[in-house]
């Protein structure tokens, strides 16, 4: 005979009541700004990061200012993408103080203005453009070309922070000499290419064969060239003047003059020997 349990039955499955949708609302926004902030976290690391491996450009000790290494652009164009304006600026001021230029690409120091002021005047001359700036600002780059180059990148940079940009991939980042490089390319291209246009051409006005012979100057069909026959038109003869129309002006008679008369002292003129008088 089988033992019988003596306690009691409990429920298979307990039933569990569902959130509602305004708990499901309240959970998604707090996920939603724990990712905003991991992703913040992690951003500020990357670019923690990136500050400190730029400190120490160029990495390549062959590398210029004006034709820094491959190797360096490219590790710089890939640190340098979760930068914000303000994130270069700090890495300015972090090179400046390890007297550094600010710009990654040159090793040489700052130049130094010497004692001062905190403040110190930019212009033109007798006053134009007069603008007044920190010093700290003017001592970050060792001369003006480097200036301009880092300043290049600079506007480039996105103003929206790293952790807010959405799916937007990779930013694409040129340097001022390579700008400087394709300029120069392209223009030795037009350059070549109007040379080629030009040799082309004076081969066709030299009759030298061609394949950039000009269209319509040589046709495979000769044709005939058949002389006119038509004569040359006569000149046309002075009719005689009729008696009634001599001492007209312009088909009119003067008033107070009778044709007669008048035709009779122009005929009467005619007689007259004037060599003479």
């Amino acid at each position: 005979m089988a033992l019988k349990s003596i306690l009691k039955k409990t429920a298979d499955i307990a039933e569990t009541e569902e959130p509602s949708p305004r708990d499901k609302r309240n959970l998604e926004i707090a996920l939603y700004h724990a990712n905003l902030i991991q992703a913040q976290k992690d951003a500020e690391k990357e670019i923690l990061n990136a500050l400190e491996t730029l400190m120490d450009f160029p990495a390549d000790s062959s590398s210029t200012s004006s034709e820094p290494s491959r190797a360096d652009v490219q590790i710089f164009k890939n640190l340098i993408q979760p930068f914000q304006p303000s994130d270069y600026d700090a890495l300015f001021e972090e090179r400046r103080i390890a007297e550094r230029c600010g710009y990654v690409f040159c090793p040489n120091p700052p130049k130094q203005s010497g004692r001062g002021g905190k403040f110190k005047f930019l212009g033109g001359k007798k006053g134009q453009d007069l603008r007044v700036v920190e010093k700290q600002k003017t001592e970050c780059w060792c001369s003006s070309e480097c200036a301009h180059r880092a300043l290049y990148v600079r506007v480039q940079l996105d103003e929206e922070p790293a952790w807010l940009r959405r799916g937007e991939g990779v930013a694409s980042i040129q340097l001022l000499t390579e700008r400087d490089d394709e300029e120069k390319r392209g223009s030795n291209t037009i350059d070549q290419e109007a040379l080629r246009n030009d040799l082309a051409k004076l081969k066709v006005e030299r009759g030298e064969p061609g394949r950039m012979m000009p269209k319509g100057i040589i046709t495979d069909t000769v044709m005939e060239r058949v002389a006119s026959t038509s004569t040359q038109a006569a000149a046309p003869k002075q009719e005689a003047e009729s008696p009634g129309t001599i001492g007209l002006i312009e088909g009119y008679a003067p008033r107070g003059v009778k044709i007669g008369s008048r035709t009779k002292s122009i005929r009467e003129l005619g007689d007259i020997d004037f060599d003479s008088i």
